[in-house]
């Protein structure tokens, strides 16, 4: 154990992460500090897991729980993290990080210096906290689903200024959350009083010096200093572009792309099918991909193709299989008429994909043979279609380049971004240096704002949810963890007014008159911790701004920072939900 260091062991280890053995290492935790005689003025729930312990550890040491605007800062509080990783896994967003971890415990020190921080568990030893009570090998899901849905709809990103605001609904839920754990807890204790020699006990200490560790960590206030490693951005989107088949003949090429096309033709009527020419086509997904490598060898060339399927049943790898090997008899026996050397193909199944490599090495006179067989206008026909995705990538960008903002150039732009990541989210990866290049020229960071809010349903655009893959790629342009983070740390917002059809009228008589706007914030209430009201200059109600935007506002308004806010966009022609825009800059 090295205190300063942070080198010290996690308290506990188990296989798997169960309730009882999270509650058994908390009581412990509070047998030792009660015994050291060691003294909190209030714990504060570092994320919105950590409610149910925080609340279970209130009740067991009569500690009150605070949120910032009620703790002085002389005041010592435990932090109290939850569980790491997070427990429900969703495309698009990464709630409880290494990265969150050291933001907020460095946030809330700045204000609150005597923090000492408790990590409940993890499956990795997490340096940046002060004391981990448990590491596990397994990571399974131990809160009800119902409580992390709601929980993650109380997380917000760290920022300087924030406060601690749940709603009634999440509070509730968290108290019947806790309760599910001691009701765990009841049963395990009573089970061994019966006699039940199979019941799960497994919490091995592997921290020997535990006394000593929290004297030092929660008395003497030697606290780590969190350090979060910065990753270069630019890396994500480095992908040399490469052709699979760059041979110097062209006529070759073409050859070689007839036989794929074939290939294709025959599967396309059983399966979807993706064939690869370049690196960026090659995407592994519940198509049948075809990639091809070809070399000039001799006088000839060898041709080497992999076709993998992602496995579904076996009657569809034997129908796959009896397909492909049909494509390579009307090729080898109708076309060749034998002339050639037979293809060798191979079968490789594994647990997730099935594969099927073909090697076919293509004499000259073979390689002529298909050359004056070959259709041509069927063929560029095939290769026309397939460069679809070329076509989409450089409409992109000229998109993004020639952007004027209107509801129709918004989802016309989202809609040719989700169109380029379905066809090929590798292709899209490429040209995120470019895409990068041109938001930071244009100021146009806010889309990556307004395509989350869509995302996540704040707003409605064009009735359909977004892609959250997509997004996650678009968030890493900024090193961004996820939609959160962004909000945080941008201090411009472009976004809809959330409205109501009865407040049309109010809207009206301001496009008419071209009254000023005013952005108010109301007074927190528990339904809605942070609002902030839209209204004209005669005190008229047009909507509000949406919930996590007014979180991140009203942190940088309690730093000291200042609003401007300005009409952005407003549709004159008809009312939907996302008519009326407005731009927020935050100025030191």
């Amino acid at each position: 154990m090295k205190v300063n260091s942070c080198t010290y062991r996690p308290i506990y280890k188990v296989e798997t992460l169960y309730q009882t053995d999270i509650l058994d290492a908390i009581d412990n935790f509070i047998l030792r500090i009660k015994r050291l005689g060691i003294k909190f003025d209030t714990i504060y729930p570092a994320d919105p897991c950590a409610f149910p312990f925080v609340m279970y550890i209130s009740g067991k040491t009569g500690t009150p729980i605070k949120q910032e605007k009620f703790i002085k800062p002389e005041e010592k509080i435990l932090m109290v993290f939850s569980i790491f990783p997070d427990q429900i896994k969703k495309p698009g967003i990464k709630f409880l990080t290494p990265k969150y971890i050291a933001e907020k415990i460095k946030t809330f020190r700045k204000q609150f210096p005597k923090s000492p921080s408790l990590l409940i568990a993890s499956n990795n030893h997490i340096k940046n906290v002060d004391i981990q009570l448990i590491i596990h090998k397994k990571h399974e899901r131990v809160n009800s689903y119902k409580f992390l849905i709601e929980a993650y709809k109380n997380f917000y990103f760290p920022v300087e200024g924030e406060f601690l605001h749940i709603e009634e609904t999440f509070w509730k839920i968290s108290k019947q959350e806790i309760e599910l754990f001691e009701k765990a807890k009841r049963i395990r204790d009573n089970a061994i009083k019966l006699g039940y020699n199979d019941i799960h006990t497994d919490l091995i200490p592997i921290e020997e010096d535990v006394d000593i560790l929290y004297w030092e960590k929660f008395e003497k206030l030697k606290l780590s200093s969190p350090k979060t490693e910065q990753k270069e951005t630019e890396e994500n989107f480095k992908i040399k572009y490469k052709k699979l088949l760059d041979l110097k003949n062209k006529e070759d090429i073409s050859i070689i792309a007839s036989i794929l096309e074939t290939i294709s033709q025959t599967i396309e009527p059983h399966f979807p099918v993706r064939v690869a020419y370049t690196n960026y086509e090659i995407v592994h997904d519940r198509k049948v991909l075809i990639v091809p490598v070809a070399r000039e060898i001799v006088d000839g060339v060898e041709l080497k193709i992999e076709i993998s399927h992602m496995k579904t049943k076996p009657s569809e790898e034997k129908l796959l299989t009896e397909v492909i090997e049909n494509a390579l008899k009307t090729l080898v026996k109708d076309i060749l008429k034998h002339k050639t050397f037979r293809p060798y193909v191979e079968i490789v199944k594994e647990k997730d994909h099935f594969f099927l490599y073909i090697n076919w090495f293509l004499d000259r006179e073979v390689l002529n043979l298909l050359s004056e067989r070959i259709n041509k206008k069927w063929l560029l026909a095939r290769l026309f279609y397939r460069k679809k995705a070329v076509s989409r990538k450089n409409e992109l960008i000229k998109n993004l380049q020639d952007f004027k903002f209107s509801l129709e150039n918004l989802t016309y732009l989202f809609s040719t971004m989700e169109s380029l990541y379905a066809e090929s989210p590798v292709m899209f990866k490429a040209v995120g240096s470019k895409m990068k290049e041109i938001l930071e020229e244009k100021n146009l960071w806010y889309l990556i704002g307004i395509y989350a809010l869509k995302c996540f349903g704040y707003i409605k655009i064009d009735g359909l949810a977004g892609n959250k893959e997509l997004l996650q790629l678009l968030l890493k342009l900024k090193n961004y963890e996820n939609f959160h983070q962004f909000f945080a740390e941008e201090n411009r917002y472009i976004f809809p007014i959330i409205t109501e059809r009865k407040y049309r009228p109010n809207w009206e008589r301001v496009i008419k008159t071209n009254e000023p706007i005013v952005l108010t914030r109301e007074v927190l209430n528990p339904q809605t911790p942070v609002t902030y009201t839209l209204k004209d200059s005669h005190g008229f109600f047009l909507g509000n701004v949406p919930k996590v935007i007014a979180h991140y506002i009203a942190a940088k308004e309690e730093t000291g920072k200042k609003l401007n806010y300005k009409k952005f966009f407003l549709d004159k022609t008809m009312f939907s939900k996302s008519s009326y825009w407005i731009e927020v800059l935050i100025n030191d």
